[in-house]
């Protein structure tokens, strides 16, 4: 993401100050309620927030962005138990319901 942004938006990454590079969601959705910070990152890491109103998400839309996925890897070689399949649909069920709250 970070690659197609720089080549299309390159005057979005010129310097800024104040400039904040951390890798910690936490610290970074702290920083973004104090309003002096703006991050791109996805709808779900800050999916609590988005919901309770603390923070704000705005999409990106371009034609040749490609839509947010979520994948989990599984080893091909064993199938998945019942209750892993049971979670898994679960989770993508609430998911995209609160993804589309938001």
């Amino acid at each position: 993401m970070r690659e197609y942004l720089d080549k299309r938006f390159g005057w979005l990454f010129d310097p800024a100050e104040p400039a904040l590079v951390t890798n910690s969601l936490q610290f970074m959705k702290q920083i973004l309620v104090s309003g002096k910070y703006l991050a791109i990152t996805s709808q779900l890491d800050a999916l609590t927030e988005l919901e309770n109103g603390t923070l704000r998400f705005v999409p990106l839309t371009d034609q040749g962005l490609r839509p947010q996925s979520i994948s989990v890897a599984v080893d091909a070689r064993r199938p998945l138990s019942r209750a892993a399949r049971l979670v898994g649909e679960a989770l993508a069920d609430t998911l995209a319901a609160r993804l589309e709250k938001t």
